[in-house]
């Protein structure tokens, strides 16, 4: 091959390479500019104060139509020093393309609450592109959770999907695979799922439990015996910084109600739907198999 050829080639590789950098960009630029625009929202919807002293609570995006720009959802509060009770407020803002601007898409309001409505948690139910958003209020000594569903089946109108009536001791939730769970700390209470059209309800099992604590290396055992709650696991535990635990059924096919209570005053562990190991040191937990009755010491050591 000749020198010109050669130039000739290495020109139009470079050529071919600016212009597949030059297709990039446009979509980078569109990304950041979305994430911009909606974090502004953010910002702004997290410093004002709704008339009639309606205060944030949480303000989040989620993609719950499913449409390029991302809604932004802010819970608000309000306290009544009459009662003691609260009012809560969510609105959901939508960004409307051609006038360029946020709009309310939907609004929902409850009085005489014993706790406002938070975030919770957020994924995917429904299909692969829309966001559904478990918001909750918390509430009493045990830390009570009483969930709403928030979403949209057919990427329009936004509503509440589900209010289900019961409320969770110590309790979480959790989106995984399409799959919607209610906990109890760690313990899988019902589990959601929408198919058909329709929500169905299904009592959590060891091995949901299993399900929501994906990843951890530590699987600390629950298991009923004479209608007793009893701890199975083990008393001693070395775990590596990042390394993750979590308390669970010891039979997968048990849905027996587990309300256990855990106790720390350290600083090792972060407790969440699993805990995780934060730093070196050593970390003594207080586990009441049964909330309120007799307790068991659990070591944790952990190393770099």
């Amino acid at each position: 091959m000749n020198k010109r050829k050669v130039s000739l080639l290495i020109s139009s590789i470079l050529l071919f390479s600016m212009l597949l950098l030059g297709v990039a960009h446009p979509f980078t630029a569109v990304a950041s500019s979305t994430t911009t625009l909606v974090n502004k929202q953010i910002q702004l919807l997290k410093s004002k104060t709704l008339s009639g002293g309606f205060k944030p609570e949480s303000v989040f995006a989620a993609s719950v139509t499913g449409k390029s720009v991302p809604e932004v959802i802010a819970t608000y509060r309000k306290f009544n020093d009459q009662d003691f009770s609260y009012q809560s407020k969510i609105h959901v803002y939508s960004y409307d393309t051609k006038r360029k601007k946020w709009i309310i898409a939907a609004s929902f309001q409850y009085t005489q609450l014993d706790s406002p409505y938070m975030y919770i948690t957020k994924g995917k139910l429904i299909d692969s592109k829309k966001e559904q958003v478990v918001l909750g209020r918390v509430g009493g000594s045990g830390g009570f959770l009483t969930p709403i569903l928030l979403g949209s089946t057919d990427g329009k109108t936004i509503k509440i999907l589900l209010a289900p009536k019961e409320s969770y001791y110590s309790g979480g939730a959790v989106i995984r695979n399409k799959e919607l769970f209610f906990l109890t700390n760690t313990i899988v209470e019902k589990k959601v799922v929408f198919k058909n059209g329709k929500f169905y309800y299904y009592k959590g099992t060891g091995a949901d439990d299993r399900k929501v604590a994906a990843g951890a290396k530590y699987l600390l055992t629950l298991e009923k015996r004479n209608g007793k709650t009893v701890y199975t696991g083990s008393r001693n535990i070395t775990m590596k910084v990042g390394e993750k635990l979590s308390i669970v059924r010891k039979n997968l096919n048990d849905s027996s109600h587990y309300g256990y209570r855990i106790l720390s005053g350290g600083d090792i562990l972060e407790f969440g739907v699993v805990i995780t190991a934060k730093k070196p040191g050593k970390e003594i937990l207080t586990l009441e198999p049964e909330a309120y009755g007799d307790s068991i010491e659990i070591t944790v050591t952990v190393k770099k």
